[in-house]
């Protein structure tokens, strides 16, 4: 899932994790529902916050160390682990009920004319071989992939770059961990720095955001890279090298209705022994 839930979603996701912490006190072994439980709560907060901010990664830390004194029998670490679980819940679930807005009180896309449904616009940094993957994947379905790279400008702004080749019907941002950098902290000193996706990244997502929709963007995220924080509380789908992106990504290009295809159904463009849509190459100045 790589849309945002609505706000009621989301709370109900968090309050049900938190109302099942008074049974989960009172075990002495890890069960079933108690695994379930774990890898529920770590993948929703992962989806709809932010790690950067303190509580959440104090829960995704937390959950491992729970099952570890489950297993050696140190029940104290254990209940001690769930009460800052509780504590972390109870913040998420404090933001979500006091800054989220209902998502129908934004357009769903500004895009008012018709959309391409075989071209798709993949955004990227300087992690080629993870775009190459990506590329590949979308001419393997049939569509045609858009990639802002090796073309000279012609004395074009990004923005008339965008305008003349934005009519896509869909947009995927890679987030690769490319840069590195940390917030100023006036009170505690300086933070660690933290893998940060390069800055056209953001920019263009939020361009496609706006004209596409968010049902129509996806955002892939490799290793632990820092998300934005206005990105909070949108899905993501996480990179991992034994392709299980694969069949997420092309769950929401079908439900966006872009024309997938596969295997023999494939068009073959003309010229092509190897079958897959061409890619549309452009260069993006260096930085």
């Amino acid at each position: 899932m790589m849309g945002r839930p609505d706000r009621a979603t989301a709370l109900a996701r968090l309050q049900d994790a938190r109302d099942a912490i008074p049974n989960l006190r009172l075990l002495l072994s890890a069960s079933n529902e108690f695994v379930q439980w774990c890898d529920t709560t770590r993948v929703d907060a992962r989806g709809l916050f932010d790690e950067s901010a303190d509580y959440v990664r104090e829960l995704i830390e937390a959950i491992p160390r729970l099952r570890d004194a489950l297993d050696d029998g140190e029940l104290r670490i254990y209940v001690e682990g769930l009460d800052r679980v509780e504590s972390s819940l109870d913040s998420m679930i404090r933001e979500i009920s006091e800054y989220w807005g209902d998502t129908e009180a934004f357009p769903a896309c500004l895009t008012t004319g018709p959309l391409n449904p075989r071209r798709v616009f993949v955004i990227h940094g300087t992690d080629h071989d993870t775009k190459n993957s990506v590329v590949e994947f979308l001419k393997g379905l049939g569509l045609e992939p858009i990639v802002l790279h090796e073309q000279e400008d012609g004395g074009r702004t990004i923005i008339e770059k965008f305008e003349q080749n934005a009519d896509v019907g869909f947009a995927i941002a890679l987030f690769t961990p490319d840069d590195e950098g940390r917030p100023i902290d006036g009170n505690g000193g300086p933070r660690s720095l933290t893998p940060r996706a390069r800055q056209n990244v953001l920019f263009e997502l939020g361009f496609f955001h706006g004209k596409l929709g968010r049902n129509r963007t996806c955002a892939i995220r490799k290793g632990g890279v820092e998300m934005p924080s206005d990105y909070a509380g949108i899905l993501y789908t996480p990179w991992d090298d034994a392709g299980g992106w694969k069949g997420k990504l092309k769950g929401e290009l079908k439900k966006a209705g872009m024309s997938v295809v596969e295997g023999e159904d494939r068009p073959k463009p003309e010229g092509s022994e190897a079958g897959g849509a061409p890619c549309i190459l452009m260069r993006r100045q260096r930085d």
